[in-house]
């Protein structure tokens, strides 16, 4: 017997690149939930708007607070459509904030390695990459799914609102493009 509301014969949804990665650092210092000590934290999620919001202070290894606020919006009109805001702001130093945005293309579907329950595909990468590229502030994915052929894009666009972006720099590492950002 199957696992209850698995489908019998390969219809599954495939994992599609990852739009959400962003990477926060002060003076070199990344900002990591597990490393450091967060010092207040809350999130709440508005469903009527679709808006996910979390603050909280973060204190990094060396004593540098970095108060957070992120909020992710998924649009109703476009549903395609979602939008990342962080504010973040040093409370106890002035230096360099970094900011690194990036699509994730490099993605796999589940396999018996990693699911016993699955015995049926796709298995591993179900994508083909065509187009990875990054410039200046925006970064874009075109991939192709194997079998059929249906097209995915993905592209995201970064930059600083407020405040001053010092330098801003595209980079492709595998099928990793990013925008690296940096403000004082």
């Amino acid at each position: 017997e199957l696992g209850y509301g698995y489908p019998e014969k390969s219809q599954t949804m495939l994992n599609v690149p990852n739009a959400k990665r962003i990477l926060v650092s002060a003076d070199g210092e990344e900002f990591d939930m597990l490393k450091g000590r967060l010092l207040s934290y809350e999130r709440k999620l508005d469903l009527k708007n679709a808006v996910l919001t979390r603050r909280l202070v973060w204190e990094s290894p060396s004593g540098k607070c970095l108060r957070i606020e992120i909020r992710r919006l998924i649009s109703f009109l476009r549903r395609h459509l979602m939008a990342i805001e962080y504010r973040v702001t040093a409370e106890n130093f002035s230096g360099v904030l970094h900011f690194s945005s990036a699509i994730e293309a490099n993605v796999c579907n589940h396999t018996r390695e990693t699911n016993p329950l699955i015995d049926y595909g796709p298995y591993g990468k179900a994508l083909e990459t065509e187009v990875c590229a990054a410039e200046n502030r925006y970064c874009t994915v075109r991939q192709r799914v194997k079998n059929n052929r249906f097209a995915l894009l993905c592209s995201t666009a970064t930059g600083v609102v407020s405040g001053k972006a010092d330098s801003v720099e595209a980079k492709i590492r595998e099928d990793l493009p990013s925008t690296e950002i940096e403000a004082s």
